[in-house]
């Protein structure tokens, strides 16, 4: 570990870090790791699988996984680190860090034990795996039922829109047809108003012309009884009306 004196004579541990990316295809990744509880760092790589792609692409123990694409980790715990790795798409960058911190880590955990079946490691990584694709497939089955949903949620309401725009067509021309006819009844009463008066009109002048009529039927008839009741007097009457008319 590399050292430097500070102003007042003293030794400080100079602290080195090394960031590296390294890209995972699909498949197993070969490697585990722990998420120390009080620690708001990333994950540390406690397991590298023989053979595996962590171990080809250089992966050691005491890594720090800091970030998983464009997802930082730091301040995850291990269960939120291990949901994300599982469900991210592949190929997917992986963002590590070889620090002290990690190397202090590595050094604290306990020694390997021999003959390890790494057969049978790798076989449960796989289900690990397998079983987190699963909810993975799940997740992704649920969000397209809801999106489903939700798309039949927005036809519905432009169903309904729709609806509800024809509604205010056909009452815009009930009112229309209503207004129509309530002025037709006005020119219907306005008509039947004049009929009336022009009846009333009609009916005096009848009654004028009938006491007209009735007042030159008096002196008539007067004149044919006296004309009747006396023949010898016609040319004497003949010649006086005749006078008094001429």
């Amino acid at each position: 570990m590399a050292t430097e004196v500070s102003r007042d004579g003293c030794e400080m541990a100079l602290s080195t870090t090394n960031r590296f990316d390294l890209t995972f295809p699909a498949g197993a990744m070969g490697f585990g790791m722990e998420t120390p509880e009080d620690s708001r760092q990333g994950s540390f790589v406690t397991v590298v699988v023989p053979n595996s792609e962590a171990m080809r692409q250089g992966v050691q123990l005491g890594d720090e996984l800091v970030a998983i694409a464009d997802w930082d980790v730091t301040g995850l715990d291990h269960m939120e680190v291990v949901e994300l790795i599982s469900t991210v798409p592949r190929p997917v960058i992986l963002h590590f860090e070889r620090n002290e911190r990690g190397q202090e880590f590595a050094s604290q955990m306990p020694s390997e034990p021999q003959n390890i079946d790494w057969s049978k490691v790798i076989a449960g990584l796989e289900r690990d795996l397998a079983a987190e694709c699963s909810k993975a497939a799940k997740r992704d089955r649920d969000l397209k039922e809801f999106l489903r949903d939700q798309e039949k949620g927005h036809r519905a309401i432009h169903e309904l829109s729709a609806l509800q725009k024809e509604m205010q067509a056909l009452k815009k021309d009930h009112v229309e047809q209503l207004a129509a006819k309530d002025k037709q009844i006005l020119t219907l009463k306005k008509m039947h108003r004049q009929v009336a008066s022009e009846k009333t009109l009609l009916r005096a002048e009848l009654s004028t012309r009938n006491k007209t009529i009735e007042s030159l039927e008096i002196p008539f008839s007067f004149l044919i009884i006296v004309l009747s009741f006396n023949e010898e007097y016609i040319s004497g009457l003949t010649l006086l009306y005749i006078t008094l008319t001429g």
